[in-house]
């Protein structure tokens, strides 16, 4: 007569063995799900690091060689100058976010051309400056007024993403002479229009 063979797996050990495997697979789902939060995270703050460091550029190469600066305006300054432009940070969600209104270059239709600068994509901006800290280079061969900037980056919800200060050296203002502002704070809580002249 045939013994018959006893070998095998019995209920309990498969049971035991799928119960292990379960918990490894959600594991490892819960691994790979926050390695890639995490990344779109970092990703999410590297663009938002680009937006500010791309507002700072505007605000750089254009004021570094104004001759004088006004904030006090509430709109685009209107002057015969050809060589007047005026950056207009617009309030959140705007669009354009930061542009370049050129005074004396008209379009077809007669009216100011008014370009885009940057692009901020998802992302609001804020920009600010503050009266009180406008500081002076002691440089009796080269004196340099220093403009202070607070750029901000938020999330399309109002998160706080990326922020970074900056100082933009104002190459042809030797004095606070040539800069007007009548309050101790500039934000673009509503638009912020920046007039300026070039050197000719």
């Amino acid at each position: 007569m045939r013994k018959l063979n006893k070998k095998g797996f019995t209920l309990v050990e498969v049971t035991v063995t799928l119960a292990v495997f379960a918990i490894l697979v959600a594991l490892a789902s819960s691994i790979v799900v926050s390695g890639g939060n995490i990344y779109a995270k970092n990703a999410n703050t590297v663009k938002a690091a680009q937006v500010c460091d791309g507002v700072y550029d505007v605000l750089n190469n254009r004021l570094s060689f104004a001759t004088s600066i006004d904030f006090t305006k509430s709109s685009a300054l209107k002057s015969p100058d050809s060589y007047s432009e005026c950056i207009k940070i617009a309030k959140k969600s705007e669009e354009p976010p930061v542009s370049i209104n050129r005074e004396g270059r008209k379009s077809d239709d007669g009216t100011y051309e008014f370009d885009e600068v940057c692009d901020t994509g998802a992302f609001d901006i804020t920009v600010s400056c503050k009266k009180e800290e406008i500081a002076y280079a002691n440089n009796s061969k080269n004196p340099m007024t220093v403009l202070p900037f607070e750029v901000e980056v938020f999330s399309s919800e109002g998160e706080p993403v990326y922020s970074r200060k900056c100082l933009i050296e104002l190459l042809n203002i030797k004095s606070d002479d040539h800069i007007k502002m009548d309050n101790n704070l500039y934000t673009n809580k509503n638009d912020l229009y920046i007039n300026y002249t070039l050197a000719q």
